[in-house]
């Protein structure tokens, strides 16, 4: 095949259906239902996938394919099917010449065929490249990430973040001492059954700093302190002082689903409306780019982050601060 990339309509029969009998083989396997069971059609929801499920399938497909799959994949093809198309046309020759997929224009696919060798370039490898294309490619919109804070379970920041995974650590574990006190005894919650993904450092909030006054920060949604803070630090990490960025075009854009601490009772609307979760940041550095909050669901932060993009790509603004945040906090 000539060219980088070949359109479903232009593979050959063997091939599109060993790319097929990969997704049925990795889905069966991925949520445990039989073979027989899974078609081209059927949503993959309806099959019984999940976020983690779904996660489990993007490795697994990766691993199988030589190709980075990414779950946020799944929302745009959600049939196997489709997804089935959108992997030959994004990845073109990288998938379908495959040593497992190629071989298949000599071969009837068995339906229960065993797993194919894998081979090729490494996941890790092909995402750079492609980082490294998309950079040059002609009509880049040249924007560049310049830096980077979080908060994360198991991981004090993002390079403890990096360090978690590439030690293979797990972040969930039980409640931690500090959290003892964390619901009531009628709340209905056994507490040494809990189980969970707990961020630390939940009491290192300096209202002061950020000229909030300690009334106020006890009713603040926790997500809006830790957006705060940490989109405090990724601006030091850029190098972007508060006196350099007062009155400039920089954008706010928060993705977050809906948070639950206005069940706790006694916070008023601005300590747990979403809207509010950019307007902090704006308000605190006197910036006058546009703030935006986006709830698509699992999506948000990557929508926030597409959005930004956009902004600063079309000069809507000059510089963009991008969050996503959630916390789970109520006992049900």
């Amino acid at each position: 095949m000539s060219g980088k990339h070949a359109g479903a309509g232009s593979v050959s029969r063997g091939v599109l259906d060993g790319i097929r009998r990969e997704l049925s083989e990795s889905a069966s396997e991925v949520i445990d239902i039989p073979l027989d069971r899974i078609d081209m059609v059927t949503n993959l929801a309806d099959f019984g996938f999940d976020s983690v499920s779904l996660a489990q399938f993007a490795a697994d497909l990766s691993d199988r394919l030589s190709v980075t799959v990414t779950p946020d994949v799944f929302f745009g093809y959600p049939t196997l099917g489709r997804l089935a198309d959108f992997l030959v046309n994004r990845f073109g020759e990288a998938i379908t010449e495959h040593p497992g997929l190629a071989a298949a224009e000599s071969a009837e696919p068995a339906p229960h065929a065993m797993a194919v060798p894998r081979s090729g370039t490494a996941p890790a490898a092909q995402s750079m490249q492609a980082a490294q294309a998309a950079s040059s490619a002609p009509g880049s919109a040249g924007v560049s990430v310049v830096g980077m804070a979080g908060r994360f379970p198991g991981a004090g920041g993002v390079s403890g973040l990096w360090e978690l995974l590439v030690s293979g650590g797990v972040a969930i574990g039980g409640l931690p001492e500090d959290r003892a006190g964390l619901w009531s005894e009628d709340s209905g919650v056994d507490v040494s059954g809990v189980v969970g993904g707990f961020v630390l450092g939940v009491d290192e909030f300096d209202p002061l700093f950020f000229e909030v006054s300690p009334r106020e920060a006890v009713g603040m949604d926790p997500r809006q302190r830790l957006v705060l803070q940490e989109c405090w630090h990724g601006l030091e990490d850029a190098g972007l002082t508060a006196g350099l960025l007062s009155g400039r075009r920089v954008g706010v854009f928060v993705g977050a689903e809906e948070g639950d601490y206005q069940y706790f009772g006694g916070a008023g609307v601005t300590s747990n409306s979403n809207a509010i979760l950019a307007s902090r940041l704006s308000y605190f550095l006197d910036l006058s780019g546009p703030v935006v909050s986006v709830n698509t669901a699992c999506s948000s932060g990557l929508v926030a982050f597409h959005q930004a993009s956009a902004a600063v790509a079309s000069g809507d603004c000059d510089v963009a601060v991008v969050a996503g945040v959630n916390l789970m906090l109520a006992p049900f």
